[in-house]
């Protein structure tokens, strides 16, 4: 996949702080195999294609977005694995989160995305 920053798209509020810092819940997707929709770009900040999240939940308004480099995925030993659709060709997921409804993996998930939070930047839409 080209792109290496990839923008995760956030509809509510409570998943940003005051200060802009992005919770972790931002990145935990509950449902196995907890693959974390992503949309791939080309610069931080910059480039994020915002008409393709304004369709991922279409009766909510988009906010904005958690904004992360590959490198802090790779970093934590996960994957991102592009997902293209025919409404969203810069679609991607983010990969290899622990599996399992134990208390382990849940924690382990937590902590992975407290990482993902604390490496990305919020961007206003």
């Amino acid at each position: 996949m080209p792109e290496t920053f990839y923008a995760r798209f956030v509809f509510d509020r409570s998943m940003v702080r005051a200060d802009g810092s992005v919770r972790w819940k931002a990145f935990l997707d509950k449902r196995p195999p907890h693959a974390t929709s992503v949309n791939g770009h080309d610069a931080l900040g910059a480039g994020i294609h915002w008409d393709e999240g304004a369709l991922v939940n279409p009766s909510r308004s988009l906010l904005g977005a958690a904004d992360l480099h590959f490198d802090s995925v790779a970093a934590i030993d996960l994957g991102i694995r592009a997902a293209p659709t025919a409404l969203m060709p810069h679609h991607a997921e983010i990969t290899g989160w622990p599996q399992g409804d134990d208390e382990e993996a849940k924690l382990k998930r937590i902590d992975l995305a407290t990482d993902l939070a604390a490496s990305s930047s919020w961007v206003e839409k």
